[in-house]
This record gives C-alpha cells, sequence and structure tokens, in this order.
C-alpha cells in the first residue's frame, strides 16, 4: 500500500539503477586491483560518488517521480549516473581524490628487561643461549 509520501516506481528504479551500477563497477575494479590499497581506494571512490552531493540531492529530490520540476531534473541526474560510463568516469575522478592509509604492522614487542632473549635453533625450538650453551658442553663432554 504506497502512502502520498512513497516514492515513486521511477524513482525506486533510478536509485536501484545507480545503486547496481556502482556495485558492477566496485567489483571490476577489486577483481582488476594488483594491490589491496588499490582494492581499498576503489572502494573508498565508489563510496564517495554515492555519498556525494550530486547523488545525495538526487535521490531526495527523486522521490515524486517526474511529477515537479526538481523531480524531474533528479531522476535525469539518476539516470546519467545509471550510465557505465559516466559513473566509471565519476569514480575515476573520485580515485584521484581519495586518501587511503593503510597502517603497517607494529614493529614485535622487545623482551622485557633484564630477560635473555630466546635463541631458535636449527630443529626450530627456542632455549636461552644459557641453556644452549650448557647442552652444547654437556655433549662436548659425553663425546670425550
Amino acid at each position: 500500500m504506497a502512502g502520498a509520501d512513497a516514492p515513486s516506481s521511477d524513482a525506486i528504479a533510478a536509485v536501484a539503477k545507480v545503486s547496481s551500477g556502482a556495485a558492477t563497477v566496485l567489483k571490476t575494479d577489486i577483481e582488476t586491483a594488483s594491490t589491496p590499497e588499490a582494492m581499498i581506494t576503489s572502494a573508498a571512490a565508489v563510496s564517495a560518488v554515492m555519498q556525494g552531493s550530486e547523488v545525495k540531492d538526487a535521490v531526495e529530490n527523486a522521490g515524486g517521480g517526474s511529477a515537479t520540476p526538481s523531480a524531474s531534473n533528479a531522476l535525469t541526474t539518476l539516470s546519467s549516473f545509471a550510465d557505465a560510463s559516466t559513473l566509471t568516469s565519476k569514480i575515476t575522478a573520485a580515485k584521484e581524490n581519495v586518501v587511503v592509509d593503510v597502517p603497517k604492522a607494529p614493529p614485535p614487542a622487545p623482551p622485557p628487561p633484564g630477560e635473555a632473549p630466546l635463541v631458535v635453533d636449527s630443529g626450530g625450538s627456542a632455549r636461552h643461549p644459557v641453556a644452549a650453551a650448557l647442552i652444547a658442553v654437556a655433549f662436548v663432554h659425553l663425546a670425550l
């Protein structure tokens, strides 16, 4: 049951086409991205375009279908964004303006003060250097 404030079917269809187009561009960009940073930049650019004032205003004003001039203009704007080449060019332009900062992993924490560092021998076991030295000395005594 559609109320008086319900969006028109034209507005719903236009918003769905723009959303679908944005998802398609993002999927394609992610599939062709060479680095994780490129994937994140693509996602940020799609978000920037979809949350930009041009799309937000068009979605807000499209509710009445083509009954009013502002709604008609909004539907025209959404139709242009639904065009794959237009949307792709807007997203490509947005990639130039978005900044993605992916933090690197922090370095490992130093050992607590006063504790001897662990040594990993070729067998993969970790021992304190003193214990390794004692084992080596014991082995030499046994070998004699």
